[in-house]
């Protein structure tokens, strides 16, 4: 587990990443031999990627999966209010949380979307922290 400072934090992750050539990608598997790398980020994409189609700013390629040094599983975590979530999503400054556990719906106000499932969009600076979680 690594804690993350919630101030200075780049994008939250949640995803299979892979290391190709020395630096850290979402993966995204392509079939049994190849893997998707998508980079988001400033400045020039790295050499061969290319800008997907409807999605401006976010890159891929697509790489030989014999050619990847290493592959974790993560997920972030957020603490709010003594509970914790994996967090569902990031934007604009907010994450989204969700719970099937109706006190905790209840002591966080959260929206009810049906089938027994609970969810609330919660700003960053109201989180007491997040955690990088290796699964």
């Amino acid at each position: 587990m690594q804690e993350i400072n919630k101030y200075r934090m780049q994008k939250l992750k949640n995803g299979t990443y892979v290391t190709f050539e020395g630096a850290e990608y979402l993966a995204r598997p392509v079939d049994r031999r190849r893997t998707r790398l998508i980079w988001q980020g400033t400045g020039q994409p790295p050499e061969g990627f290319r800008e997907l189609a409807g999605r401006p700013g976010v890159y891929a390629r697509v790489v030989q999966n014999s050619s990847l040094s290493a592959r974790r599983r993560v997920r972030t975590v957020v603490k709010i209010k003594g509970y914790s979530f994996f967090v569902k999503e990031e934007k604009n400054g907010f994450v989204l949380i969700e719970t099937d556990d109706e006190k905790t719906a209840s002591d966080l106000k959260m929206d009810n979307i049906g089938a027994g499932l609970y969810i609330k969009w919660i700003k960053l600076d109201e989180a007491d922290g997040f955690i990088e979680v290796e699964r």
